[in-house]
């Protein structure tokens, strides 16, 4: 507040400066800035927040005879001061709300308000405080131009009115009754369905947000056309032409613009096959300028369209099915963990290692370390080493225990569900021992079988007599469900173990966003044979451990190629081998004959 005080006082020597030979009474307000100011920055804060989601015109009256305006309109100059006028003083900042009062007996008086915790969609909100209600009506809409389209279809067009603050809407009649209302922006309207060969009169009104409203603009009058009128304005071979084709989408819509030649009605199907089962909408209205918009749509899907249109008076029609794919929705995808993840205590320090994910999307790994527990996001301790390398040191002294979690972070910012690697040194011994899970008296069963692991050709879990089996150079996730333990504070680290026995690396289980598992992703293991898989979950509601085990068999990597096909030699071969033996054998025959003879 004393920041704006000073500022009042120095904004009231530069107006009274600038307009004291023009505007005497002007100094008859300056001494009410202070309580003006308290009171409209009051006001600002009670609709602030309200103004910034809208960016509309709102109306709220407070009495009889006080009511408040308030525009949302971009910035002309960044100027501290724009312009002067009798009636008003405005005044604008980057980013700031500006508030201009118009006080209309013979009085001026300004205010600017700092930055607040709220924001406009545009640059400058103008707040007009008036002592007494607008009761001033908007000027009559102007060159109203009613148009027959169809048999059953007028289109009506207008010139916008003006007002003192700004107009609100239009009100479109039809012989006298109120049909519909409009926008501000919106200057045409169709009406249908209507009877053929039927007069019509129409008439439009304005008005504005103190509920005042114009007179009516001049009557425009048309007749429809009689249902027959295409039978002699189309040739047999005629086509509707469709020009100024643009489709645009997101992650959930679709929306197609165009034009035709000729007013037409336009309907559309769609679905993820060719049968166009999931949807249909059809325009009534008959124009030359088309809008579809297609909602409640999947990311990154494709789409099958069927367009159809049809020209007025049973003119030509327009067909065409084709394919538009949704956008893609943001990347959400973490990479993978880091491999490999070791920690090393050597001299009064942790020597920490691993190995980057083969994303090609990955940006860096952040190291976090913790005296309490693994880390479980990369705000959850302090941070080791942030970079793209694969070595760090952590020099934390000779006793105790450091847990380290490390994250790999791409280049949207999603970050893996961490590896972990654990120093201990000194006389610190595990305190935990592995009990069941235990609620409300209840033991909560758990298994190495609730684990999935999923790789480019399916999913597994294990099952009694069977192995889990992955392959080499594949990424692996590893998901457990949501609902399959506790609902309450855990941490679920996984350990594979080398088939060699002599090393390891765990990583932790992440929740994703839908809260329907935890997971985690790894790349390729780095050697054949069998894993042992430890799951270990810990539980800082009940400060106890589970733990259950398992294994994978690790395999080559699998075949892609086509296996070899058997070889099959032409039917006329087999002929000819068969007929040269026959021949060989009958020769053999008359040899031995003649020596007997």
């Amino acid at each position: 507040m004393a920041e704006i005080g000073r500022f009042l006082c120095r904004t009231a020597q530069y107006v009274s400066h600038r307009i004291l030979n023009t505007f005497p009474s002007i100094l008859l307000v300056l001494r009410e800035l202070s309580a003006i100011s308290a009171i409209l920055i009051h006001l600002a804060k009670i609709f602030g927040e309200f103004l910034c989601h809208t960016s509309q015109y709102i109306s709220q009256r407070i009495s009889r005879y006080v009511s408040f305006y308030i525009t949302c309109a971009p910035r002309t100059s960044s100027k501290y001061f724009d312009y002067l006028t009798f009636s008003s003083f405005f005044l604008t900042l980057r980013k700031s709300l500006s508030v201009s009062i118009i006080l209309r007996h013979k009085v001026l008086a300004l205010l600017f308000l700092t930055p607040l915790s709220v924001w406009a969609v545009d640059d400058t909100f103008t707040v007009s405080f008036e002592m007494d209600p607008d009761t001033t009506p908007p000027s009559i809409p102007l060159n109203l131009l009613a148009s027959p389209i169809s048999f059953d279809q007028i289109d009506l067009s207008w010139d916008a009115a003006t007002d003192n603050h700004a107009v609100y809407g239009y009100q479109i009649f039809r012989d006298g009754v109120q049909i519909a209302t409009t926008s501000s922006s919106t200057l045409v309207y169709s009406d249908s369905p209507l009877q053929q060969v039927t007069t019509y009169s129409y008439n439009v009104t304005a008005f504005d947000i103190s509920d005042n409203v114009s007179a009516k603009s001049a009557t425009s009058t048309t007749i429809t056309y009689p249902a027959s009128s295409g039978d002699s304005v189309y040739s047999s071979n005629e086509t509707l032409e469709v020009d100024n084709w643009q489709v645009e989408t997101t992650e959930n819509s679709i929306t197609i613009t165009f034009t035709t030649d000729e007013f037409a009605r336009a309907a559309l199907r769609w679905g993820e096959t060719n049968l166009f089962e999931e949807g249909y909408t059809a325009v009534e209205i008959y124009r030359d300028d088309h809008r579809l918009i297609i909602t409640g749509l999947d990311p990154d899907t494709a789409y099958n369209l069927d367009l159809f249109l049809k020209a007025r008076f049973g003119g030509p029609s327009y067909q065409d099915e084709f394919i538009v794919r949704t956008a893609s929705g943001p990347d959400k995808t973490p990479p993978q963990n880091v491999m490999n993840f070791a920690a090393i205590w050597e001299d009064g320090a942790t020597l920490l290692s691993w190995v980057n994910p083969p994303n090609n999307d990955f940006d860096r790994v952040r190291i976090v370390g913790s005296t309490r527990f693994y880390p479980a996001d990369i705000a959850d301790g302090y941070v080791v080493y942030e970079g793209s390398g694969e070595k760090a040191r952590d020099v934390w002294g000779n006793d105790g225990i450091r847990y380290y979690s490390a994250f790999a972070i791409d280049d949207k910012g999603n970050v893996s569900s961490g590896a972990v690697a654990v120093v201990k040194v000194g006389d610190y011994t595990d305190i935990l021992n592995s009990t069941p899970i235990i609620v409300d008296g209840k033991i909560i069963p758990f298994a190495f079988s609730d684990l999935v692991f999923v790789q480019q050709y399916g999913s597994q879990r294990y099952e009694e007599g069977k192995r889990i089996v992955l392959y080499q150079g594949e990424a692996t996730k590893v998901a457990l469900g949501y609902d399959v333990l506790p609902e309450h504070l855990k941490t679920i680290v996984v350990t594979l173990s080398h088939p060699d026995g002599e090393s390891s690396f765990s990583f932790l289980l992440k929740v994703d966003e839908e809260k329907e598992w935890y997971e985690a992703v790894f790349g390729s293991l780095p050697a054949l044979g069998e894993y042992d898989v430890k799951v270990e979950v810990y539980n800082y509601k009940t400060k106890s451990m589970t733990r259950v085990n398992g294994a994978v068999t690790v395999l080559p990597e699998q075949e892609t190629g086509e296996p070899d096909k058997e070889v099959i030699l032409p039917y006329f071969i087999y002929t000819w081998a068969g007929s040269l033996l026959f021949l060989l054998l009958s020769l053999l025959f008359y040899q031995r004959r003649r020596r007997e003879v």
